[in-house]
């Protein structure tokens, strides 16, 4: 025996026959599938999007890089450019001539006039002057005029015994001295003895030389 399900039985309900459906009917423009194309545009402006930040940013990179360049109290920081300028070059010059030696200077030592000796001594009558103080008769007193007493006493080796006589008064103050001389004449040295009698100075000496100074 089989048993039945608990459901109602199929048998009752009448067979539906098949339908067809109809597809309705199209009126105006037809419809486009726009799918695509709003795909297309959206990637255009994403992308533009997408460039423009890009270039906001670089702008904003660039300006910040100046700003950095600025000194601290705000001004622009100026470049320092250094121009290298060469000189002329100037011909050699030719060193300048050697100027001639001057000629020696003659120097004569002035000696301190001494307290009461006469300008005008009375000399023997057989001097001779030996330099132009003489000759011209300047006043005496000061030791700078010079006289020969004899012949072969040249004026050259009494203006080197006056000299040796004035060098030794300036050094010690004695007017009675011995000192040396050397002759021009000769090239030799001979010993003075110089002694003063209050009006003027007699060196004697060498080959009968004598020499008066006042």
């Amino acid at each position: 025996m089989v048993d039945k399900p608990s459901g109602p039985d199929t048998d009752e309900f009448p067979v539906v026959p098949d339908q067809v459906t109809s597809a309705a009917p199209v009126t105006g423009e037809p419809v486009r599938d726009t799918g695509p194309q709003r795909r297309t545009t959206g990637f255009v402006l994403a992308a533009l999007v997408v460039l423009f930040a890009v270039i906001i940013g670089a702008v904003v990179f660039l300006f910040r890089d100046s700003d950095s360049d600025d000194t601290a109290d705000g001004t622009q920081a100026l470049a320092t450019v250094t121009t290298t300028v060469d000189a002329p070059t100037e011909p050699p010059t030719e060193p300048p001539a050697e100027a001639p030696e001057p000629p020696p200077v003659v120097t004569v030592t002035e000696t301190p006039e001494p307290v009461g000796r006469p300008v005008n001594p009375a000399l023997p009558g057989s001097h001779s002057p030996a330099n132009e103080a003489a000759r011209s008769n300047t006043p005496a007193g000061n030791f700078n005029n010079v006289y020969t007493g004899t012949t072969s006493t040249s004026p050259g080796f009494a203006l080197a015994v006056r000299d040796a006589f004035v060098r030794n008064y300036l050094d010690t103050g004695e007017l009675n001295a011995q000192v040396r001389a050397t002759s021009p004449v000769t090239g030799q040295g001979y010993d003075i003895s110089c002694q003063d009698n209050g009006e003027y100075v007699t060196c004697t000496g060498g080959n009968n030389a004598v020499v008066y100074i006042s």
